[in-house]
């Protein structure tokens, strides 16, 4: 304390009258001993004796504070109980089964076991509605610790578990065929106060549903850590959807006006887009093995992007050789992946598969290659709403051409460069004449809803070829 407070406390020590400000309870103290008074509203009553430490509150200008008048946040003060209390009980003369009878909202602490014989003997513990805490002759495996165990001693914390008043808790041991006794202690944790619900001890998951800590052998927690793109990939996380790209270009040619090749199985050097307001499409084969009567491919599915809400939808189509077969669907905007679905002795595609423009078979926005049971096309378009990450990226090269291949997005910080002719912004670049090139993301490339993704190359010799891959997934913006 300053010296004005130790002036203040010696002056209302000697007159002992109520000084201006105080209140009841309010602490001070003499400056030479040390002593801590409490003014009783008549009288100060010493409270301690020299050596206590006291921070005594008051406001920005030093006026004492009446703590009984300010704001305060109720805390619930627990306090631990023992219901039940069993000492040197005779298990020899009869089983154990004793149930608590607790009216206030309470938590489950803890309860302590001695035997003092090594006999055989099964613990159950069960709340009221007859649900077994632990042990029981339910499972009567090894990872049962408290069926016919020969422990002597246990100590089983119960992670606080809240229960309602009324919802009582039963132990009960079996008799013992020798001479033997045990001492039970059950511990609880209750206040004044209702509990709003269990606490809880483990995870809540999306549904609502609490998921406790599994334990190693029974006894030690465990915590499983899975990666978040395994856990996307395995299809636990709501609103993520994988969405790949991957294909091959053979023998690429030097840029004319410096227009690289898309990474695909078509003819045209740029895979052609559909018109923004979507379109309907036929397919067709080269070879007439390739439908229902032959040996090729009998059926595909389309994976595409609709113009009239920009998701995702798929559709069948039965093939019928070198017979085009036009599409359902007549609003196509871009198509993400086209693969075989059923297949006949051959196994593999017969003649190339091709999906184009209705009326226009030169322009070809997909294609199944002779062999092949899926298009090789690296380009797709993410769903309006959705948000895309690139983790990672993958080229070759062969031929011992010097290429340069480069990932792109008709995107740029969140904005799209979309139309009838879209802009295909660069990622990322790799240059190399032969061999592999891998990235791993970290962060990843954020790709908005509504823009496509693909890799070109620019080669400077001709003749190389050359494959690319992204991976990634969506949620939800």
């Amino acid at each position: 304390m300053g010296q004005g407070s130790d002036v203040y406390a010696k002056v209302v020590l000697s007159t002992d009258t109520k000084p201006d400000g105080a209140f009841a309870g309010q602490l001070i103290i003499e400056s030479d001993t040390k002593d801590v008074f409490e003014w009783a509203g008549t009288e100060w009553n010493q409270k301690t004796t020299g050596g206590a430490v006291y921070v005594l509150p008051t406001d920005t200008d030093g006026t004492p504070v009446n703590l009984a008048l300010e704001e305060t946040v109720s805390q619930l003060v627990m306090a631990i109980s023992t219901p039940i209390t069993e000492i040197a009980y005779d298990l020899n003369a009869a089983a154990f089964s004793e149930t608590t009878a607790i009216t206030n909202d309470y938590e489950f602490d803890s309860v302590e076991l001695n035997f003092s014989t090594a006999e055989a003997k099964t613990i159950t513990i069960t709340s009221s509605d007859g649900t077994i805490l632990w042990g029981g002759d339910v499972d009567q495996t090894a990872a049962n610790q408290g069926y016919l165990t020969t422990a002597q001693n246990f100590y089983l914390g119960f992670n606080h578990r809240g229960f309602d008043g009324g919802d009582n808790i039963t132990i009960a041991v079996t008799q013992f065929s020798s001479p033997g006794t045990m001492d039970c202690v059950l511990r609880t944790k209750s206040g004044t106060n209702s509990l709003l619900g269990n606490p809880h001890t483990g995870w809540l998951g999306t549904d609502g549903a609490e998921y406790g800590y599994q334990l190693a052998g029974g006894v030690r927690p465990r915590v499983s850590v899975v990666d978040y793109k395994h856990e996307i990939a395995a299809g636990n996380l709501e609103s993520h959807v994988v969405l790949p790209g991957f294909g091959e270009r053979d023998s690429i040619q030097l840029p004319v006006g410096g227009i690289g090749e898309d990474i695909w199985e078509g003819v045209a050097t740029v895979i052609p887009h559909p018109a923004v307001a979507g379109e309907q499409m036929t397919v067709v084969s080269t070879s007439v093995e390739d439908g229902v009567a032959g040996t090729g491919v009998i059926t595909i599915r389309i994976q595409y992007i609709q113009a009239s809400d920009g998701q995702e939808a798929t559709e069948d189509i039965t093939m019928d050789g070198t017979t085009p077969v036009n599409t359902t669907a007549t609003d196509i905007a871009f198509i993400n992946h086209m693969f075989t679905t059923s297949i006949g002795s051959n196994g593999v595609a017969v003649g190339n598969i091709d999906i184009y423009k209705l009326g226009d078979s030169s322009t070809v926005y997909n294609r199944i290659i002779t062999g092949g049971n899926k298009d090789l096309t690296v380009a797709i378009r993410i769903p309006t709403g959705k948000t895309y990450f690139i983790n990672e990226w993958h080229c070759s090269v062969t031929g011992n051409k010097p290429t340069a291949v480069r990932l792109r997005s008709t995107d740029w910080n969140g904005i799209l460069y979309n139309g009838d002719d879209p802009v295909f912004i660069f990622k990322d670049t790799a240059f190399l004449a032969e061999g592999n090139f891998d990235r791993d993301l970290d962060p990843p490339i954020k790709v908005p809803g509504g823009s496509t993704i693909k890799i070109s190359a620019w080669a400077q010799q001709a003749g190389a070829f050359a494959s690319g891959s992204f991976g990634g997934f969506y949620e939800d913006e």
